[in-house]
């Protein structure tokens, strides 16, 4: 049998250790015994003949083994407390950001019903109108019926061009191309309502209603005569309509000289008309800058 002891308190373990007895008699080997052998291994027989005492330095263990595992393991744990940090800080912004985004959904929520409540008004005040239509004769279209109502509803409108190059010359024709001058006209709805049409040298009006319309050519000449005229192009129509003419004289024609021609009109407009400047003589040199050649629109109301 081995006799084997553990760790004591006192930091000593024991170690045991054997003999073989095999082949030796004793004066008790003839007579039967009934006390086992210490101890039977693979047929031999051992004995314990001493032990070896071993003294265990806890003081080693926690003065060299505990301070290399904490350090081996420092970095680690380090790594694991910032990312557990980071998680933390991005999971609180997160809830942070779904709060935030709860709170504009209830400002949509709140804007859709103030939005649904104009529709149900707007579509009360279009079945009134329409009863008062019908009333007089056959019940008019109901999109002509929005549509006036649209257009009324609608308020001042402008737009300002100036010239996209800094000087042209031009045949007799149109005068441009132009581009919005947006310093001009800041508010940008103001200008929704124009489209520039033709490569940018006529400007198609999508509102009718009563306009002022404005233009000014600057010339660079040494000819006598300069002019050009505004021109009106109906949507339904190949037949363009003079609005307005403009004519300018040079003081002498032995040098070049700048002149500079201005004209307006007052003309009631509809959705699909153009207008466009165009010139009257031909190999005219224009100055086309900012503040020298420009066209102008500005939409009081309804004809």
């Amino acid at each position: 049998m081995f006799e084997h002891k553990m760790y004591d308190w006192s930091g000593i373990m024991k170690l045991p250790l054997y003999k073989n007895n095999l082949g030796k008699k004793t004066s008790d080997d003839s007579q039967p015994s009934s006390v086992p052998h210490p101890s039977k291994r693979k047929g031999a027989i051992f004995e314990i003949e001493n032990t070896i005492d071993i003294q265990f330095n806890y003081s080693y263990v926690f003065s060299h083994l505990v301070p290399s595992l904490l350090v081996s393991w420092l970095p680690m744990l380090i790594i694991l407390f910032i990312v557990n940090h980071t998680l933390n800080h991005q999971i609180e912004v997160q809830k942070s950001e779904v709060a935030l985004l709860k709170v504009e959904v209830n400002l949509l929520n709140l804007e859709v019903l103030l939005l649904r409540n104009q529709v149900s008004s707007l579509n009360a005040t279009v079945k009134k109108e329409i009863n008062q239509l019908s009333s007089d004769g056959d019940p008019p279209d109901v999109y002509s019926v929005i549509r006036a109502k649209r257009e009324t509803t609608q308020g001042f409108q402008a737009i300002h061009l100036k010239g996209a190059h800094p000087e042209a010359v031009v045949e007799a024709g149109h005068v441009g191309p132009w581009f919005v001058d947006t310093k001009a006209v800041k508010d940008s709805r103001l200008s929704s309502s124009f489209q520039l049409r033709e490569d940018g040298e006529s400007v198609e009006v999508e509102s009718s209603g009563l306009y002022f319309i404005y233009a000014q050519v600057y010339y660079l000449t040494s000819h006598a005569l300069n002019s050009f005229t505004i021109k009106l192009a109906p949507k339904d129509t190949d037949n363009s309509i003079t609005l307005a003419y403009c004519s300018g004289n040079t003081v002498s024609t032995s040098s070049t000289s700048e002149v500079s021609c201005f004209t307006a009109a007052m003309h009631t407009l509809q959705v699909g008309d153009r207008i466009y400047v165009q010139q009257r003589e031909k190999n005219r040199r224009l100055i086309m800058r900012s503040g020298h050649s420009f066209l102008g629109l500005v939409r009081f109301g309804n004809q």
